[in-house]
């Protein structure tokens, strides 16, 4: 039988086999239990394995019975290693335990019910029948034990495997083997994936986003922007840098392909949801968790916006009833407008996650001292932001207990682990306790003052795009003031040499002369006309906090490890100014929640 279908989508193909992979968990055997497969310590109890095994042939035959083609050649397992299908655990008086006993999925797909009912129903069933099968040799288990004789012990555990046998396809072969081991202690798991990969075939396969997953993007919608100096310039314009930033010091900014990525995440899925999905490689200490810090800064900002539409916070949930056990309790709906901004961070290293998830609320992230490093404009900001995170003070006790160093605020957790989930909602409990500042004037004076502070940093980009712009005049514009007064001298030249030549050759000359100084003049009026922009733009405010960095000098092939290093234009107050706004949404949220909830 085959689990997919020829007319099945690839993403439904490779989940469907994905599924099955999960549920060909087999428990394995260590080199270890089969030394000491008949060292029997009736004091202690002991572990069972039955219905064993050889791994490689028999993968092959149950992968090709489901329809799917298994790879001898590649070395997947060992040649000799063994697993197991059902693992007892036996106690020192001879009594087994249902809920001690451990059968991986593997077992439930070679179940003899082939029946349609689901997968999760065919497991209760078959450990019903299992269960049924060593009850009826309990007694005989529990005097063979009493009477201390392993060959006794052995012979019922042979009796319960050749009645498990029954139970399972016919077209498998299992060994007459039956393994015991001391140690009880190991925790047996089936899949962490499996239900959720099933309710993803049944509801999600066709979700923009798991398709993406699996089968990626088309490959010609790639594009390789390492060296191309075309698409680079095209993601770090002025004008698209993301409106806030995470608030570290001004002193230290992103590098080139940390600002590619963080501007093209911001601007492609956060603003505009054209990407779904982008993956950002590099090895460690490459500043990953750096750009994410600006990622999460942008999304956070992004639903302050969204908060500030609503005139009182108390609007964002609408109340809403439901009836359990003939009993009616209210709960609350969230806006839709609020939805879509949770930040869940997953890793295969769970003290990455752990780390990151910790590290975001430390006070030192965002409030500091002055560093003497520091020139003094760096420093005014390092005193802003302090003096700006001192709303949330009443809350750095709560998430001090939760992160275990000082800190600004609740605004990440580690979870994962129940016992985290526990103690994090225990500490929650506190924040009843934590006096509250936030009434609806107060309210409108944080939209206002995030709402101006929003369009100032607007403005500011307006303004250096247009610098960033004229760059290329700008950078030359000394060859500008040159080539006027090259142009200038043609003109003149042209000119004296019209005025020497005879009156009849001047009636013949006019026109081609009269042509060519208007072309002279015309181009002399594009250089003056040039000049007078970039002397505008010199003489701006905004010239003056901008540094540029030579288009020439920046992209030369000799000035690559430079180049890595940052941006050809920089403004240290554009820096600063959105480090400002990410504050003011975390007043936003702080705010708003007061108001909400207390």
């Amino acid at each position: 039988m085959k689990f997919e279908k020829e007319n099945d989508s690839l993403t439904k193909k490779v989940l469907k086999f994905w599924e099955f992979i999960e549920k060909t968990n087999i428990g394995s055997i260590s080199k270890e239990v089969e030394d000491k497969k008949l060292n029997i310590d009736n004091t202690k109890g002991f572990t069972v394995f039955l219905l064993n095994f050889y791994e490689k042939e028999f993968c092959k035959h149950f992968f090709e019975y489901y329809g799917y083609k298994y790879n001898m050649e590649e070395n997947y397992i060992s040649e000799t290693e063994k697993r197991y299908f059902i693992k007892l655990i036996i106690e020192n008086t001879g009594e087994i335990k249902k809920e001690k006993m451990f059968i991986p999925s593997s077992a439930v797909l070679l179940y003899n019910e082939m029946s349609t009912i689901k997968f999760e129903e065919k497991e209760v069933k078959l450990k019903n029948e299992i269960w049924n099968i060593i009850l009826n040799y309990k007694e005989e288990l529990v005097k063979s034990y009493k009477i201390d004789n392993n060959n006794e012990i052995l012979e019922v555990l042979k009796k319960i495997n050749n009645e498990l046998k029954k139970l399972f396809n016919k077209d498998f072969q299992f060994l007459e083997e039956i393994f015991l081991d001391e140690n009880k202690n190991d925790k047996d798991f089936n899949s962490f994936y499996l239900r959720d990969i099933e309710k993803i075939i049944k509801y999600g396969y066709n979700d923009e986003l798991i398709k993406l997953y699996i089968e990626g993007y088309d490959k010609y919608e790639r594009i390789e922007i390492d060296e191309s100096k075309e698409n680079i310039s095209s993601v770090i314009k002025p004008e698209i840098t993301p409106i806030g930033k995470w608030p570290s010091p001004i002193k230290y900014r992103l590098s080139l392909m940390q600002t590619v990525a963080v501007n093209t995440i911001v601007e492609n899925m956060i603003e505009n949801d054209n990407l779904k999905i982008m993956s950002v490689n590099g090895p460690p200490g490459t500043g990953k968790t750096t750009l994410l810090k600006d990622i999460f800064a942008n999304i956070i900002i992004k639903r302050a916006k969204k908060m500030c539409e609503f005139a009182n916070p108390k609007n964002a949930f609408l109340e809403k009833k439901i009836e359990i056990e003939n009993m009616t309790y209210p709960f609350y709906k969230l806006d839709d407008r609020l939805k879509g901004y949770e930040i869940l961070v997953a890793s295969s290293n769970n003290g990455a996650v752990e780390n990151i998830s910790k590290e975001l609320p430390e006070l030192a992230q965002i409030s500091r001292n002055k560093d003497k490093n520091f020139t003094e404009y760096e420093n005014s900001f390092e005193e802003k932001y302090s003096e700006m995170m001192k709303e949330f003070e009443n809350y750095r006790e709560v998430s001090k207990k939760i992160i275990g160093k000082e800190s600004w605020g609740v605004f990440s957790v580690a979870l994962g682990k129940k016992d985290n989930f526990s103690n994090f909602f225990k500490i929650l409990e506190d924040l009843d306790k934590i006096e509250k500042k936030s009434d609806l004037k107060k309210w409108k004076e944080i939209v206002k003052e995030f709402q101006i502070k929003e369009k100032e940093i607007k403005e500011l980009e307006k303004e250096i795009q247009k610098i960033w712009n004229n760059r290329e005049f700008i950078c030359k514009n000394e060859e500008i003031l040159k080539e006027i007064s090259r142009e200038e001298e043609k003109i003149e030249r042209l000119k004296n040499k019209y005025l020497k030549i005879n009156f009849f050759r001047k009636i013949f000359l006019k026109s081609k002369y009269k042509k060519l100084r208007l072309r002279k003049e015309i181009k002399k009026y594009e250089l003056e006309k040039k000049k007078k922009i970039v002397d505008k733009i010199k003489s701006s405010e905004t010239f003056k906090k901008v540094k540029l960095i030579d288009e020439k000098i920046y992209w030369d092939k000799n000035n690559y490890e430079e180049r890595q290093k940052s941006l050809p234009w920089l403004c240290e107050e554009l820096e600063g100014l959105r480090g400002e706004l990410f504050i003011l949404s975390l007043k936003i949220h702080n705010c708003f929640n007061e108001i909400a909830f207390f």
